[in-house]
């Protein structure tokens, strides 16, 4: 498991409990670990493990962890001022005695700052802990990519009826969804786009001389829109198709 960009301070519990704040009953262990050798933290019930840092707000992360035992745990991660909660959820939902990895993607809301991430486990009825390992918060980019090319056609022999089209490059993400905008007004969207794909609008009869084309990738996690070309109804209308650096 990559530690690249992790967020969380000895996620594996190498150094002690260096980064971490804990209540009575967790405690380090060296055994087998999930990778071998290593150490983790044994969480025994109604105990938590905390630790602090800043995340971004309207932002994607992962968090992985590997985990086991016979009891439930629950992973929160809140803000401290304003109070808000970006990610909750229950671990070992199974209780599984094996080593697992479990992951987990979640995006924040505008109310972000200084963060507190929390391992618990409840009371249970046979008083067992639950072991955690390698644990992992990275932020997840959002990849988009420019068309190859793009124009705009007429459909129809008797009046003005266009049809954009776009063509995607061989090295596009799986998935991109792009948004089509008009002297900036919304127009259209293109679900689900892949690499080396052809994509058509419907029929649109108002576009004219002079209309300003955006193109933008839209990341449906967070709304956010990304600029990936502008053009005009001339040069889309051009003969053959408007290439995109």
């Amino acid at each position: 498991m990559s530690t690249e960009g992790n967020i969380i301070i000895d996620g594996g519990f190498e150094e002690g409990f260096d980064g971490w704040v804990l209540s009575s009953q967790s405690s380090i262990f060296v055994e087998d670990g999930a990778t071998g050798n290593n150490h983790f933290c044994r969480i025994e019930p109604t105990n938590t493990i905390t630790q602090y840092f800043t995340i971004e707000p309207e932002t994607t992360y992962r968090l992985t962890l590997a985990v086991r035992g016979e009891a439930k745990g629950n992973v929160t991660i809140s803000q401290t001022y304003p109070v808000h909660t970006s990610f909750i959820s229950d671990i070992n939902t199974n209780l599984n005695a094996e080593w697992h990895r479990e992951e987990y993607v979640f995006t924040t809301s505008a109310d972000t700052g200084r963060t507190a991430f929390r391992i618990s486990v409840p009371w249970n009825s046979a008083n067992t802990p639950m072991d955690i390992d390698l644990i992992s918060l990275v932020e997840v980019p959002f990849e988009y990519s420019k068309p190859l090319w793009v124009n705009m056609t007429n459909v129809s022999s008797s009046s003005n009826f266009f049809q954009l089209n776009v063509m995607t490059r061989t090295d596009a993400p799986e998935g991109q969804i792009n948004r089509i905008y008009c002297n900036g007004n919304y127009v259209a969207q293109m679900d689900a786009i892949g690499p080396d794909d052809f994509n058509q609008t419907g029929g649109y009869s108002s576009f004219a001389a002079g209309d300003v084309f955006q193109f933008r990738a839209y990341n449906s996690l967070t709304g956010k829109v990304y600029l990936l070309c502008e053009t005009t109804y001339e040069q889309l209308t051009a003969s053959g198709v408007f290439n995109i650096e």
